[in-house]
């Protein structure tokens, strides 16, 4: 692996790292969310194994309708 497959490689985990202390952080029951000195802990120590998130009460989602697909496409071409 080369210095910068390494590099790009530790950048990545970092990020999902990141990811997966922020879903901890929006639990939707505050005895599920890690607190903030457990955040600093999570995110400065790279072995530390990281809780499952639940399942999030609710999210907002976007569906694209068929339209916005087709123009997309087309704008592609």
């Amino acid at each position: 692996m080369t210095e910068m497959e390494c590099m790009h490689s530790k950048g990545t985990k970092e990020v999902m790292t990141c990811i997966h202390v922020g879903l901890l952080r929006v639990q939707d029951h505050a005895i599920d969310r890690p607190t903030m000195s457990e955040v600093v802990c999570m995110l400065t120590n790279e072995n530390m194994n990281l809780p499952e998130p639940k399942q999030p009460a609710f999210f907002i989602g976007r569906h694209e309708t068929e339209t916005e697909t087709e123009a997309k496409r087309r704008d592609k071409l």
